[in-house]
């Protein structure tokens, strides 16, 4: 496991530079981080600028990754992003295995804003391509792993997914409701599994620039039966509007989660570029 360290300190090095150093003339934006929930948010990058969100995720008995996403701002409104984890880790019991995971990318529009009477309001659309080292699509039962989050990645299959999501704030307590369904591929072609994740999450300040997170999530499908039940617990660290730091981690609440999974990263925001 430590040998993912190398990676997760390469891509700390790069984000913080890329978040210290910005062109003249470029202005860039208050962050929308996503990280470290297991859902996400109705909020979309700003229009215009590119955000970037890296990380490192370990299981102390058998896994870690590396995660990146790099996200831009189509419209107010909506966001494109790209998802890949440049470094994986599995030791089963065998020989142990390492790779690139797949890339996935996705687009996410907000339908409305948070008003005095509703919550905000967004859909999104992914599809997982399988372009990971060939290693790691054999190390799951089903058709790939678990990842961190309870999803199926890795498996050597385009995957399919459509969210929805709603956030809504009380006071200072800022919540958010999210439900993904997913489309898994498998090896017997025509054949797909179903995927339901769902989560509900709660963000609130605690000190100055600190500020707490508690979620619920669970992954359930129904072919395999594994329902992972999760309790994802951070802290978010604001050094300034457009940089955040982030560390946690996710309790596994029954036999199908991990008994628990810790997390750091941080999300950037790197100015407009178009």
């Amino acid at each position: 496991m430590n040998r993912s360290l190398p990676y997760f300190a390469l891509t700390l090095v790069v984000a913080s530079s890329l978040a210290s150093c910005s062109s003249i003339g470029v202005r860039r934006a208050k962050v929308v981080p996503q990280r470290p929930r297991f859902g996400r948010t109705t909020q979309t990058t700003a229009f215009g600028t590119f955000e970037v969100e890296a990380g490192f995720a370990a299981n102390p008995k058998n896994s870690a990754e590396v995660s990146t996403m790099v996200k831009t701002g189509l419209s107010p409104t909506a966001e494109f992003f790209v998802d890949l984890a440049p470094y994986r880790y599995y030791d089963p019991a065998g020989p142990d295995i390492d790779g690139v995971g797949d890339v996935t990318l996705g687009l996410r529009q907000r339908l409305m804003n948070e008003s005095k009477n509703y919550p905000a309001t967004a859909v999104e659309l992914a599809v997982q391509v399988p372009t990971g080292d060939e290693e790691l699509y054999q190390t799951g039962g089903l058709a790939g792993v678990l990842d961190q989050n309870g999803l199926v990645n890795d498996n050597g299959y385009a995957n399919v997914f459509g969210a929805f999501m709603l956030d809504r704030t009380f006071d200072t307590l800022y919540t958010t409701l999210y439900y993904q369904f997913g489309a898994i591929g498998t090896n017997e072609q025509g054949d797909q599994l179903v995927q339901h994740r769902g989560s509900l999450a709660g963000t609130i300040p605690i000190w100055e620039k600190w500020k707490a997170l508690g979620e619920l999530g669970v992954t359930y499908i129904p072919e395999t039966g594994l329902n992972p039940l999760i309790l994802n617990l951070a802290a978010l660290y604001a050094l300034s509007d457009t940089l955040q730091f982030d560390a946690g981690a996710i309790i596994g609440l029954n036999e199908d989660a991990a008994d628990v999974i810790f997390r750091a990263g941080l999300t950037t925001n790197l100015g407009i570029f178009f």
